[in-house]
């Protein structure tokens, strides 16, 4: 089956499971529970969502398996996005990427899954010591074995994407891509090797005009956004479980938080200000604003809240104007769809 040929369509709207940690996969035990998933899963299944993010990393795919096959769900009528080819940027030496690492990494996420093949399978991250050609020899090897419908690559730089994507094209395949994209101003690199294009016109560009699926992650800022809208409501209180992550996350990846810069207090002003004009929260605006840039792209939803997922489907109702898009954008006005 080529990827034009592919028989479930993704919503635009896609769960994430990053945060439904279960170890190993294979197993019944969950770190999270399992009816806290099983909760939110079957809230995204009852409100039209069909595609699930997961990866072998996450360690969340054993539980996504389950609940399809729990639940009885007809596979074909279920978009599954996983990731392979993590280098372990959470250990002080990296694995590189291999033709052999990606085809096991594949393997054991079909088992997890339970499932005979994945709708698309993403590269994680790049590892810029492989040359473009054997990435590509590496994806077409994927596809033949028909476990992937689909390929991609998550946190590639612009230019080897456009030589994968060229290579990929000529033998019938668009790929699918991935990174941080959100209305937010620019604060520093969240992982190292994560690409986040949210104001790289050349990027956005070049995803637009060759309508390439994109998937955005880091849509609300990693929870930033939702964290400013409750103290904007005066809901907030302290998470000292969420500070508690950032400062190891820091201590471990390097990434340094500087999220409340002039220009990132202005832009909340202006989503406040566009949630008051519309009635909804300023986070319904960012991910309309995130979806309305093309519609080839998805947005990946890391919620836990039944309720917040709810909320968010709001966006797909809503219709920003071209004056408040504008008002609101931190790229080039010509390249929405207005």
């Amino acid at each position: 089956m080529t990827q034009t040929q592919t028989a479930t369509k993704s919503s635009r709207i896609v769960l994430g499971t990053d945060w439904m940690i279960g170890y190993p996969n294979s197993s019944k035990w969950n770190i999270i529970p399992a009816s806290k998933a099983n909760t939110v899963l079957e809230k995204a299944v009852d409100l039209g969502i069909n595609a699930f993010d997961t990866a072998r990393v996450y360690s969340s795919e054993g539980i996504l398996g389950r609940f399809i096959r729990a639940n009885k769900i007809d596979r074909e009528k279920v978009f599954i996005i996983s990731k392979g080819g993590h280098p372990g940027l959470f250990f002080k030496k990296s694995k590189p990427i291999s033709n052999q690492r990606l085809e096991k990494q594949l393997e054991t996420s079909l088992k997890a899954l339970d499932t005979e093949y994945i709708d698309v399978f993403l590269l994680h991250y790049d590892d810029p010591s492989v040359p473009t050609d054997e990435i590509v020899r590496w994806s077409l090897n994927l596809l033949e074995t028909g476990k992937t419908r689909q390929v991609g690559y998550s946190n590639f730089s612009l230019n080897r994407l456009t030589a994968i994507t060229k290579t990929l094209e000529s033998e019938g395949h668009t790929p699918w891509v991935s990174a941080e994209f959100n209305c937010l101003p620019i604060q520093n690199e969240r992982w190292r090797g994560a690409q986040n294009i949210s104001q790289n016109f050349e990027y956005l560009q070049f995803l637009k005009e060759k309508n390439i699926p994109f998937l955005a992650y880091s849509a609300l800022g990693r929870g930033y956004l939702k964290k400013q809208t409750d103290r904007i409501k005066k809901e907030y209180f302290k998470d000292f479980m969420r500070k508690s992550i950032d400062f190891y996350l820091q201590k471990i990846t390097g990434e340094k938080k500087n999220q409340d810069s002039p220009e990132m207090i202005t832009q909340i002003s202006k989503l406040t200000s566009l949630s008051e004009k519309y009635q909804v929260s300023p986070v319904i605006i960012a991910i309309e604003y995130v979806l309305r840039f093309s519609k080839s792209f998805h947005l990946v939803l890391g919620t836990s809240n039944s309720n917040h997922l709810e909320e968010s489907l709001q966006a797909l109702k809503l219709n920003l104007s071209v004056e408040d898009i504008i008002y609101l954008s931190v790229v080039p006005k010509n390249l929405y769809i207005f």
